[in-house]
């Protein structure tokens, strides 16, 4: 059986006999249809609110919040944009807030957005600025709240974000784009930190409650969420009240992106990473779906174009030959010191411990063997892999997929 996989925007073919290959996810189907009405329904269609131009005024000031990872970003502000003007909101009142760009499909996003709305504001979130905050309330537990100031002193708010599965907060959008995201550097860390710890589903859901506390504090109503098919393009769009926003986005991770378990582990898995631009935690995150189907001590094969170098805590997995050090030592950080890659390094060496990794990237060979994965270097190899094992399963995209767990 031929499979036409991508390595980044390069493509890849590989042949699985079909008796050899246990299973193929590749996520949800590629859908048709026009992006820009499926954006006008939803405007026009709010779940559980009224229209946007029902819901402001001219003299509101108002911040988009704008997640870094968002799919087709023009062709979603834009209507949303569009129909505040129409509500006699004037474009140099409307700011789109983001979080720093950390790699390059974040920066092509925001450049993107400035180069079709010039007249807009652009308001880059940064944790580390205290005049860039302001405090909005504290929580039952008495913990103060700082948000970035622009989207706390805004009139009107909205967040605009993918649907997907999140470490700290069991999924991802609306409420937790809002918080702990554009919150201060100290919350950023704890966040960072908790992710890094967390493994039960009770603990996530604290966190989500914790989430929509603070947005429900800071006066968030609206909120724009879609999701993509297997190509990376966007398939739904949901708006509207944010909670029943979030329940539908929800509702679709699970149909489509949760993996259930197969009936037999294979020797080899071979993923790959979804959108261009691979980051550490996206590779990371598809080596631990994947070692989640793969049989004790299996090959799992990673194909991604990563070229990210490593981090803080990433190069404490350097020559390493216990992968369970450097969770140790994650796990010991002083709260201020914090590496931004704690997440990605404990799900690496998590994945270290239970499979023997290989890597097809665009990493140096011998960064990748420092690391305690094997170096692959071409489609020649990854058949090779292939003929020589027992059985197979494939997983697409297999950083934005789950694999069905207890807790």
């Amino acid at each position: 059986m031929i499979i036409d996989l991508r390595q980044g925007e390069q493509p890849l073919r590989i042949s699985v006999p079909e008796e050899k290959l246990f299973g193929h996810f590749q996520g949800p189907s590629q859908t048709n249809g026009d992006l820009s009405e499926k954006v006008r329904k939803a405007l026009e269609e709010p779940i559980s609110l009224p229209p946007v131009n029902r819901a402001v005024t001219p003299s509101d000031h108002v911040a988009l919040i704008v997640a870094s990872d968002l799919p087709q970003p023009r062709e979603l502000v834009g209507p949303i944009i569009d129909s505040l003007v129409a509500a006699g909101i004037e474009r140099p009142k409307i700011a789109i807030v983001h979080e720093p760009p950390e790699k390059a499909t974040s920066t092509r996003l925001v450049e993107e957005l400035r180069g079709a709305f010039a007249e807009l504001s652009f308001i880059e979130h940064d944790p580390t600025d205290d005049d860039a905050h302001a405090y909005v309330a504290s929580t039952e537990e008495g913990r103060r709240i700082y948000l970035n100031r622009t989207v706390a002193e805004a009139d009107f708010m909205l967040v605009i974000s993918r649907t997907g599965f999140d470490p700290l907060t069991g999924t991802m959008g609306t409420s937790s784009q809002l918080f702990p995201r554009l919150s201060n550097a100290e919350t950023i860390a704890r966040a960072r930190m908790l992710a890094a710890q967390m493994r039960r589903s009770e603990m996530r859901l604290r966190k989500r409650q914790e989430s929509e506390e603070v947005a429900w504090l800071a006066g968030l109503l609206y909120a724009l969420q879609v999701d993509t098919d297997s190509s990376g393009k966007i398939s739904h769009v949901w708006f509207g009240e944010y909670h029943e926003v979030q329940k539908c986005a929800d509702q679709a991770t699970f149909d489509h992106w949760m993996i259930d378990p197969p009936e037999a582990t294979s020797d080899l898995v071979i993923a790959t990473t979804s959108t261009p631009g691979a980051d550490w935690l996206a590779a990371s995150t598809a080596l631990e779906t994947a070692s989640h189907v793969a049989s004790r001590d299996a090959i799992v094969l990673l194909i991604t174009d990563l070229d990210q170098p490593i981090g803080q805590t990433g190069a404490w997995l350097l020559d390493n030959e216990n992968p369970m050090d450097a969770i140790g030592r994650v796990r010991q950080q002083d709260l201020g010191q914090v590496s931004a890659d704690s997440l990605s390094t404990v799900q690496t060496a998590t994945a270290l411990t239970s499979a023997r990794l290989y890597l097809m990237s665009s990493l140096d060979e011998d960064l990748v063997e420092s690391l305690g994965m094997v170096h692959v270097s071409n489609e020649r190899e990854v058949n090779r892999l292939i003929e020589r094992s027992r059985s197979c399963y494939v997983i697409e995209n297999a950083d934005r997929a789950r694999v069905t767990l207890g807790n």
